[in-house]
């Protein structure tokens, strides 16, 4: 399936934007050095005004140290968050090594991550990265679409994490943190304008209701961006409206046991225009002129709806010698995507997916093509040792049901072909894991397994051709991980780790049942790595260096001429590197490298065994080879700051033939880029912030 390149397009459109007002009143700092989470009262312990501030993650369900973490992490504390702009899941992946995201620009639809050489695959109903907010799991490919606000901090945990969170994390998770309600009154506004007829606003109060018992928070964040693509066929120009409302209560009736309460809504309304480089060169010649990267020729516009409702209850009882916690998630999510227009049904991007050819004619009339629901329901209970001793340990059990009902209107055939799909997923898992230190606490051993249970069902309830089925699968799996870590000193730890992942099997929605079910994907990623900090603290370097094989890899596959559904290639290996370095030289001013390196292939791929088509040696699509993000900041006159930033990344495939696609003329890869930033603000003492 062919997707844009989110990045190199919609990024440059973002970046824009970012050149505006913000006005902030609140407590949060200007500067770019990391804060410590401050909902559990651990502050961090400063050696110095120029160290570099100690950093704390949740990355293995305990709050701890991130240098004491035998595990690649990235962290955007939520004070960067605010002065990059972000607001979205998809616009920090250009500051997070091996990172990267793609999407169809369609806001409430499909949007791919790639983490460390694993992108999603949109003909499952399981992405290898999880997505994470608040402890609870959102795993559908339209969560990664959120909105962002009041963020704590987030944190990019790389490489199988199969054994303490379960489903959907072969590749990794990200973990959002939001800001917890204060304990004093706070209010927070933020404005930012620009370009395009950008406005984005965010207001939140929050505070006290019970001294000592209870706090809460109510926060709301709005957008409207209009113009950022132009339709020259039809006149029409993209809008983009969304609101989302956010409260939180936390409620701790005695000083052993809390309840922490969250509710969010959020809603999207856009007219939506078609942007994939993949049918630039077909766009092209029908204009007879170049194409810009804000610009598409395109008889056909279309708008989409959705809403997404997100409640969650983390019940923790605090024992003397360990803790438990209970944590219950619930998502809802629909979807309205309507088009109009008459058009080509081969320059969509649902063309490769059903084997359109290139010109298809078809008319459509206000009329919906997708009608989409997504419920989620996560509960989770586990025991945990408090960190008091030389042996931590966690043990639970999880249980989550998914269900996924789409009607989709296929254009062609002589009209209007409904396809209506249920995808459904139960998963149990029973997990442990343990860390024991030794010869001192200088040498640390860490083990776990989890027994994960998934059941897949599915049910085509109609089809082009008239053809019904309803089917269901379970497959079982044991999934370990051992790590060693050793801390050569107090500032420099060294680990290695070898952990398994997986996916499980699945069912397409095709009229040949014989290719309808496909087999779980099974991982084993090695991984070394080290975290020294050196200049007394100043100077902080972490680099990890990691292996992955990947056996019975999900992907598209030809059966006949007519059909390539979702089944197993035979093998897909992934070697590559992630470097994070930021440096205090001076007082005030902060330097930071962040660079990764995956290189992610097909061992052995059969994609046509009816006419011997293999792609052994071809890249994984939708993978960069490479990424990077220098950034710089300096605090200057106490109260101004100035920040500047360079990202990059290389070019990937479209798709694993690493070729053209259905027309020679459109590109086979997506170009590598470049895009510099720059800032200037003013901080206040008592929290309130300019920049431009």
């Amino acid at each position: 399936m062919q997707l844009t390149n989110l990045t190199s397009h919609r990024s440059d459109r973002v970046m824009i934007g970012l050149m505006v007002l913000g006005i902030l009143f609140g407590s949060s700092r200007v500067n770019a050095e990391v804060e410590t989470v401050s909902s559990l009262d651990n502050e961090a312990e400063s050696d110095g005004i120029e160290e570099i501030e100690k950093i704390y993650v949740y990355a293995q369900k305990r709050l701890e140290p991130l240098k004491n973490v035998p595990i690649s992490v990235a962290l955007i504390p939520g004070n960067e968050v605010e002065i990059i702009g972000i607001d979205e899941v998809q616009q920090f992946s250009g500051y997070v090594a091996n990172l990267s995201t793609a999407s169809t620009g369609i806001r409430g639809g499909f949007s791919f991550i790639s983490l460390r050489g694993m992108p999603n695959n949109i003909n499952s109903i399981d992405p290898r990265t999880a997505l994470y907010v608040d402890g609870i799991p959102y795993t559908d490919f339209t969560s990664i679409n959120s909105t962002l606000f009041d963020v704590q901090q987030i944190e990019i945990i790389r490489g199988p994490q199969s054994t303490l969170y379960g489903l959907n994390t072969e590749a990794g998770l990200i973990n959002i943190l939001t800001e917890r309600p204060s304990d004093e009154t706070e209010v927070k506004l933020r404005a930012e304008i620009g370009n395009l007829d950008t406005f984005k606003g965010t207001a939140r109060i929050s505070g006290a209701l019970i001294d000592n018992k209870l706090t809460g928070s109510i926060g709301v964040f709005s957008e409207s961006i209009t113009g950022a693509m132009t339709n020259v066929v039809t006149g029409t120009e993209s809008e983009e409206q969304s609101i989302n409302v956010r409260t939180q209560f936390v409620y701790t009736p005695v000083d052993w046991i809390e309840f922490a309460f969250t509710a969010d809504y959020q809603e999207f309304d856009d007219i939506l225009l078609q942007n994939s480089p993949v049918f630039r060169g077909r766009d092209e010649l029908i204009l007879g002129r170049p194409l810009n990267d804000f610009e598409t020729a395109y008889d056909l516009d279309g708008s989409l709806k959705s809403e997404a409702l997100r409640v969650g209850l983390t019940t923790t009882v605090y024992l003397n010698t360990m803790d438990f916690a209970a944590v219950t998630g619930y998502r809802d999510f629909d979807r309205d995507w309507r088009v109009d227009g008459s058009f080509d049904l081969g320059r969509t991007f649902v063309a490769d997916l059903f084997m359109i050819p290139p010109t298809v004619p078809a008319t459509i009339t206000d009329d919906t093509l997708s009608k989409a629901t997504n419920e989620e329901i996560y509960q989770e209970f586990r025991f945990q040792s408090n960190g008091s001793g030389k042996f931590d340990w966690i043990a639970g059990i999880s249980f989550s049901d998914t269900e996924f009902t789409e009607n989709v209107s296929l254009i062609g055939l002589g009209g209007f072909s409904p396809i209506n799909r249920v995808q459904t997923g139960q998963n149990v898992g029973v997990f442990g894991k343990f860390t024991t230190y030794f010869i001192e606490d200088r040498l640390g051993i860490t083990g776990g397994m989890r027994w994960a249970w998934a059941e897949r069902g599915g049910e085509a309830l109609s089809s082009p051709f008239g053809i019904g089925f309803e089917t269901k699968k379970n497959d079982t799996i044991l999934l370990p991980r051992i790590a060693l870590d050793y801390k050569y000193s107090s500032d420099i730890l060294l680990y290695a780790s070898i952990a398994r992942g997986w996916l499980p099997g699945g069912f397409n929605f095709v009229t040949d049942l014989s290719t309808a079910e496909f087999g779980p994907e099974k991982t084993w990623a090695y991984e070394v790595g080290t975290k020294a900090t050196f200049d007394d603290g100043r100077l902080r370097i972490n680099l990890a260096a990691f292996y992955t094989s990947i056996k019975d890899y999900q992907d598209l596959v030809q059966f006949n001429p007519f059909t390539a559904s979702l089944s197993n290639a035979e093998e897909v290996r992934i070697n590559g590197l992630e470097l994070e370095v930021t440096y205090t030289p001076i007082k005030d001013l902060q330097l930071s490298i962040s660079t990764g390196y995956a290189d992610s292939e097909y061992e052995s791929y059969l994609f046509d065994a009816i006419n011997d088509v293999r792609y052994d040696g071809n890249k994984v699509p939708l993978v960069p080879e490479y990424d990077f993000a220098i950034i710089a900041t300096y605090d200057f006159l106490e109260n101004y700051f100035v920040r500047g930033e360079i990202l990059g990344a290389g070019s990937f495939y479209f798709n694993a033939a690493n070729d053209n696609g259905q027309d020679p003329r459109d590109p086979a890869r997506s170009d590598s880029y470049q895009i510099a930033n720059a800032q200037v603000g003013y901080q206040s003492i008592d929290g309130w912030r300019a920049s431009l």
